[in-house]
C-alpha cells in the first residue's frame, strides 16, 4: 500500500518537475525573445 502511494508520489512529482521546466524555459524564451527584439531596435535608432 505505502510502496504504491510512494510510486503515484514520484509520478505526480517527475510531472511537476517537468511541467515547471517547461514553464520556466518557455519563460526563458519569451524574455531572450523580448531583449533581442528591444537590442535591435536600439541598434536601429
Amino acid at each position: 500500500m505505502y510502496k504504491r502511494i510512494a510510486i503515484r508520489n514520484e509520478r505526480l512529482t517527475q510531472a511537476f518537475q517537468y511541467e515547471h521546466d517547461y514553464a520556466v524555459s518557455n519563460a526563458l524564451k519569451r524574455t531572450k525573445s523580448i531583449t533581442d527584439v528591444s537590442l535591435s531596435l536600439i541598434m536601429t535608432q
